[in-house]
């Protein structure tokens, strides 16, 4: 049997989402009747906007169609959002993994925050011998902090450690920093620091040696989480490795294990490395030095294939007019992205709105794609789509079905959720951002296009407001200029009929005295109606010549469909105060007569004011 699980991950940092990624490839690797889609929103660490586009990536999928789900993310992923995720999920009976995050109707599988500060202070008290010590305990609203601030407290007050202060109400360096000045103003720096990550650690650290303090001898350090700042610092600070790739392989065996309906425990709390170093007086300096080398080169790498990546990608979106050029740079360049196969799928709701300006702030019920790295056989049509196809699938079924590990990352711009792009393989540059950056040009680029269009559109509108009479829609004078000519000169240059007709409305200024001037703007509006009804060839012109005249331009003869649709006006319209009339004069315009489109008009003009006067005496028009 195969199993579909779906991840869904929202971290702002992209170091730990790229370790998460390593878990989950093990994994598949061990299980070849397991199939992943990971949906990653690019975590944002200070946005609290609730009309987050990234976070839309996650109703994207259809969850009754999978055998489990898996969530993991920061606290900008807010719990209500989680638990809507949670009861759709139950509701179909598809069971729920939630990563460092308790959540109703889940299993919790992550660190034990409190047991590991708990060890690493005691580490400091029975190993260091830290007679006095301060926490930094990060943002308290974070039940993560929390737990690692109990957890130190309690190891403190178990060996007779009293008047412990805690500091901090932020994750960031600045507040490690921060804390370090408040306990110098108070009269000195503790023998032990116990920080809540990593980036507080580093803070501190700095603010102390930058102040004089040794460490270790003076002051010993730890952090919790073991990134790349820990291992960057001027001391190697000593810190939790939370070994985020167990606590991935973790959860997907238990989320493995729940679709085999197997029991297991409710809270699973995979084991965390403890990672003792220069900063508390423990560790091995040369080794240090050597894990630093290696994230070093791994950074430089990635600085060179970004900025190649770069080089080639951005030239190509600069120059894009269209999606079809987008598509093909994204296409050109895919092999430099080394994430394996590259999709790229918009929104077709965004598509249909792509010339305004309003937010698309969901997906709709299809999917477009527009760019494949390995097109595999598909072919795509002049506009440059491979396929269209329905939301559920993801992809296009004949390449979903020979996927085994899906990454479906976020396109979005501001509130707009433009579409997604999936990879097929992993790239360990994730850590760098190296994915996020990129697909920013992407974002960038089809917002820009589309941003042409809006403007386009609008120029468009307002051309035609100069070029067209408000009241009655037709063309006006300097309609006349840009388009009547243009159809008049290019029939005589074709050595064809111009047919021309000139109409004048039939007592405009005795309805406009008797019946008051809106009548007569009434009259106006119904006379164009007529005309654009009697109207059969889709190619003629027609404009509102002066106050009640009319001409029209045209291939074929007009007036007798013209004058047939008076006659309707006149009969089917009797509610109206005034009776409708208008006299039509119509003029064919040969090329060998050498005449001007004025001259042409002015002839038409003469054949309906003989009509017109026949009227008045009584003869049939």
């Amino acid at each position: 049997m195969k199993y579909n699980i779906a991840f869904l991950t929202y971290d702002w940092n992209t170091e730990i989402a790229g370790q998460f990624t390593q878990g989950i490839r093990q994994f598949i690797e061990e299980h070849p009747d397991v199939c992943v889609h990971l949906f990653s929103g690019f975590g944002s660490y200070r946005s609290n906007d609730s009309y987050e586009a990234s976070l839309q990536i996650f109703n994207l999928p259809y969850l009754s169609s999978y055998d489990g789900v898996i969530l993991q993310g920061n606290r900008v992923w807010n719990p209500e959002e989680r638990n809507k995720l949670v009861e759709r999920a139950n509701s179909y009976g598809v069971p729920v993994v939630s990563i460092n995050y308790p959540l109703d109707g889940t299993v919790l599988v992550g660190s034990d925050n409190y047991q590991a500060s708990y060890e690493m202070t005691e580490h400091l008290i029975v190993k260091h011998h830290c007679k006095t010590l301060a926490v930094l305990a990060g943002l308290p609203s974070s039940k993560e902090a929390e737990e690692r601030k109990k957890g130190a407290l309690d190891c403190a007050a178990k060996y007779g450690i009293s008047n412990v202060k805690v500091y901090g109400n932020e994750w960031d360096e600045e507040f490690g920093a921060e804390a370090v000045r408040i306990m110098m103003s108070e009269g000195g720096v503790p023998e032990g620091l116990v920080c809540g990550n990593d980036n507080l650690a580093f803070g501190a650290e700095t603010e102390l040696l930058k102040n004089g303090y040794r460490i270790p001898e003076d002051v010993k350090i730890t952090g919790y989480d073991d990134l790349s700042v820990a291992a960057a610092a001027p001391v190697r600070i000593s810190t939790v490795d939370r070994n985020f790739p167990r606590v991935a392989y973790t959860a997907m065996n238990t989320i493995y294990n729940l679709a085999e309906g197997k029991e297991v425990p409710q809270i699973i709390h995979p084991k965390e490395d403890m990672i003792y170093s220069s900063s508390c007086g423990c560790g091995d300096k040369v080794n240090e030095v050597t894990v630093l080398k290696e994230k070093y080169l791994r950074a430089n790498r990635y600085v060179y294939d970004y900025y190649k990546l770069h080089n080639g990608l951005s030239v190509m979106l600069d120059k894009a007019r269209s999606l079809s050029d987008i598509a093909k740079a994204m296409e050109q360049n895919a092999d430099a992205f080394q994430s394996g196969a590259i999709y790229v799928v918009l929104n077709e709701l965004y598509l249909e709105n792509f010339g305004n300006t309003n937010p698309i702030r969901h997906y709709g019920n299809k999917m477009v794609m527009i760019a494949m790295s390995h097109p595999d056989g598909m072919e795509c049509d002049d506009k440059h789509v491979y396929a269209t196809f329905s939301r559920k699938l993801l992809l296009p079924e004949e390449i979903l079905n020979k996927k085994k590990m899906l990454q479906v990352y976020s396109l979005q711009a501001e509130e707009t959720c433009i579409g997604y792009i999936v990879t097929d393989g992993f790239t360990s540059k994730v850590e760098f951002n190296f994915l996020e950056t990129a697909f920013s040009l992407l974002d960038n680029a089809i917002e820009r296009v589309r941003r042409a269009s809006v403007m386009e559109s609008l120029n468009s509108r307002l051309s035609m407001l100069y070029i067209t009479d408000p009241l009655t829609g037709l063309f006006n004078r300097f309609g006349l200029e840009q388009k009547g000519r243009l159809l008049f000169d290019g029939l005589m240059k074709e050595g064809k009929i111009a047919y021309i007709c000139f109409i004048d409305i039939d007592d405009l200024k005795k309805i406009n005295d008797l019946y008051g001037h809106e009548c007569g703007d009434d009259a106006i509006v119904r006379i164009s109606q007529v005309i654009v009804r009697g109207l059969k060839d889709s190619a003629a012109f027609a404009m509102r010549y002066g106050g009640d005249e009319f001409v029209v331009i045209g291939t074929s003869s007009m007036k007798k469909d013209i004058n047939n649709e008076l006659e309707v006006a006149a009969t089917e319209e009797s509610h109206y105060p005034y009776k409708l009339g208008a006299s039509v004069g119509e003029f064919e315009v040969h090329g060998e007569d050498h005449l001007t489109l004025q001259n042409a008009i002015e002839k038409a003009d003469d054949v309906m004011y003989e009509i017109k006067k026949a009227k008045k005496h009584g003869r049939v028009r």
